[in-house]
């Protein structure tokens, strides 16, 4: 995995010259720090679809020059990789084969998809991190902070609010009260800087786009 790092950090200048989603991110966290509108027509078809919330939590990014933060963002979504392999084998039922046979099959198979993933920018990877951690933190009885991973994820990508009902109806009130907490959280994230009316517009807005 180390050798997978040292080729990132040689295509890295390559890939940022692309990167157009997460344009999309930097873009919108820049907004949230001036509290200005996120969800804007006329961006067509880069416009921002996530919850505010996410636009909040990225907000750090544009504090850095855009070159630097997506070399920042490809960096860490290939160390990303090594962690979502990891992860996947452990939750493995059944492990029928060599540790090195899984790894490079998945490796080989899912390239392509990984190549895509990096020169787009996205945050489907985090996605899957978050994900797999909280299918880990079940298995080990840890629901409360499975709860908190999967709200969190919902924060990366709103579908993720699948996972949730299927959580609080296996494992019960320690994951509702988790769930319950993060999802006041996430609503309530662009308080501090839109204050409370512009917090529902934002979500107003945020319903609008992605039902439009």
């Amino acid at each position: 995995m180390a050798g997978l790092l040292v080729v990132a950090v040689i295509f890295a200048p390559r890939a940022t010259r692309k990167m157009r989603d997460f344009e999309v991110y930097w873009t919108a966290a820049g907004r949230a720090l001036q509290a200005a509108p996120l969800y804007r027509a006329e961006d067509g078809h880069f416009q921002f679809k996530y919850l505010p919330a996410f636009a909040i939590v990225t907000a750090p990014v544009a504090l850095m020059p855009l070159e630097t933060a997506k070399a920042v963002w490809f960096l860490f979504s290939v160390a990303l990789i090594p962690a979502l392999i990891s992860l996947s084998v452990l939750l493995l039922p059944d492990r029928r084969r060599a540790l090195w046979t899984i790894v490079a099959t998945v490796l080989v198979v899912m390239a392509k998809f990984y190549g895509h993933e990096l020169i787009l920018g996205q945050v489907n990877l985090l996605f899957a991190v978050l994900i797999t951690t909280g299918m880990m933190a079940m298995r080990r009885d840890r629901d409360a902070f499975a709860g908190a991973l999967f709200v969190a994820a919902v924060v990366v990508k709103p579908y993720a609010v699948l996972f949730l009902p299927w959580l609080v109806f296996t494992r019960g009130f320690r994951s509702a009260g988790s769930v319950t907490i993060g999802a006041i959280c996430v609503a309530a994230a662009p308080v501090g800087l839109y204050g409370l009316a512009g917090s529902l517009e934002l979500h107003r807005a945020w319903w609008t786009t992605v039902t439009a």
